[in-house]
């Protein structure tokens, strides 16, 4: 039997993944003058950091049943990822005010954005809350 965190969780990264995946599509496929290369190649990063903690997470399995030292880099990926795509939607931001994206890939991509930030806060809370753990404070021994 599949439990619902390990269910919900599973699911988040999935759509943390796709999201990282859909800002280096959309970063790429940008027409930016030579002056503004800077900010592809800070998507591109924002991305690649975000695919890097989700994968890094969904590699460690299900987290039903973990310990709380286990839980501890699970949080931190979640909110790592919550991190970079708080960064990359300011970016995103800043190319719709510098009128360097079309409004159709602008809301798609900010929608996604939103969406994996209030994800991976749900995903980092409820594993903070519901389990009654938090990975900032120091660890009991």
């Amino acid at each position: 039997m599949v439990s619902k965190t390990s269910y919900s969780t599973s699911d988040e990264w999935r759509r943390a993944l796709k999201v990282a995946d859909e800002v280096k599509q959309t970063t790429a496929a940008l027409q930016l003058e030579a002056k503004s290369e800077w900010l592809r190649q800070v998507l591109n990063e924002t991305a690649d950091q975000m695919r890097a903690a989700v994968l890094w997470a969904a590699s460690q399995g299900s987290p039903a049943g973990k310990s709380h030292e286990a839980l501890r880099p699970l949080i931190i990926a979640a909110d790592a990822a919550r991190s970079d795509a708080s960064l990359a939607s300011y970016f995103v931001s800043f190319l719709i005010n510098q009128n360097l994206i079309g409004h159709d890939a602008a809301d798609r991509m900010a929608s996604q954005l939103r969406e994996t930030e209030a994800g991976m806060e749900l995903l980092s809370r409820h594993l903070r809350d519901e389990l009654g753990f938090d990975p900032y404070e120091a660890s009991v021994n």
